[in-house]
């Protein structure tokens, strides 16, 4: 009732004409049997798609990663600079890619203008029937997250053969673009993975990358990884960004394998959601 009269004051006003569109959802079917591996490292990681998010954009490309047998994706990052962007150009040019992962609109549009294959990652937040819609209504949509806030209940909804749920493994909270240390570069160590300690005394993974500009981005995962088997019917996308020991957490597809990895664990928003 709240939104009703606030919708119906704005109609209201004598300067704005609007027009409503009937918008359908689409009624979502099939199943997704595939696995989806987010890393930087794919020696002896078994997976149908690799998503290779980079430590460093100045690097190369990885052997391992050219050189799979699985479908090619490249991690658009929150914090795109020109030059990542002629990383990814470059690295479309040179190599076999197939698509990009993204959590944002302008990893589409750079999939779009390159004639790649889309896949929209957790961070774009789809979660109910209408985003989804939206989204696979997309030039070049081809692979889909559920949010990672829906529960089995409400992520079932939204399960088809192009649907994954993040099923295990490390779960990003926060992208950062200014360095939590002050920028004191002359002094710092510069190591890949720093800790953020809350006054409970949790401790959360801060992950340090480098922009092909040289200037470092950070992201924070959470305190507890995420275990289990994700929802019946959707693929299993698996995050090992801060995981050691990524060849093995690949295919740790029991919750047994998964705590023995992840020894401090949750199970995510599946038995709780948010709505």
């Amino acid at each position: 009732a709240f939104y009703c009269a606030i919708a119906e004051k704005v109609m209201k006003n004598e300067d704005r004409n609007y027009e409503y569109a009937a918008f359908q959802a689409l009624k979502l079917s099939g199943r997704n049997e595939k696995k989806a591996v987010i890393s930087s490292d794919f020696s002896g990681v078994e997976t149908d798609i690799a998503i290779y998010k980079p430590e460093d954009f100045r690097n190369p490309l990885p052997a391992n990663f050219i050189n799979g047998n699985f479908e090619k994706y490249l991690y658009y990052p929150a914090f795109c600079t020109g030059e990542d962007r002629e990383f990814f150009l470059e690295k479309v040019k040179t190599s076999h890619i197939d698509g990009i992962y993204t959590d944002n609109y302008g990893g589409i549009l750079f999939a779009q203008e390159e004639g790649l294959k889309i896949f929209a990652g957790t961070g774009l937040n789809l979660l109910n029937s209408l985003s989804v819609t939206a989204f696979l209504g997309l030039e070049n949509a081809t692979y889909y997250a559920v949010s990672k806030e829906a529960n089995t209940r409400e992520g079932t909804e939204l399960i088809s053969e192009k649907a994954f749920v993040l099923s295990y493994g490390n779960i990003k909270l926060m992208d950062l673009i200014y360095c939590p240390f002050g920028k004191t570069c002359k002094q710092c160590d510069k190591k890949d993975i720093y800790s953020l300690t809350d006054e409970n005394g949790r401790v959360f993974p801060v992950r340090r990358y480098i922009s092909a500009n040289g200037s470092c981005r950070f992201e924070v995962y959470n305190c507890a990884d995420l275990i289990g088997n994700g929802i019946w019917g959707a693929g299993k996308l698996v995050d090992l960004t801060v995981t050691q020991e990524k060849a093995c957490a690949s295919f740790a597809n029991t919750e047994e394998k998964q705590k023995e990895i992840y020894t401090n664990y949750t199970s995510g928003h599946f038995k709780r959601g948010v709505l």
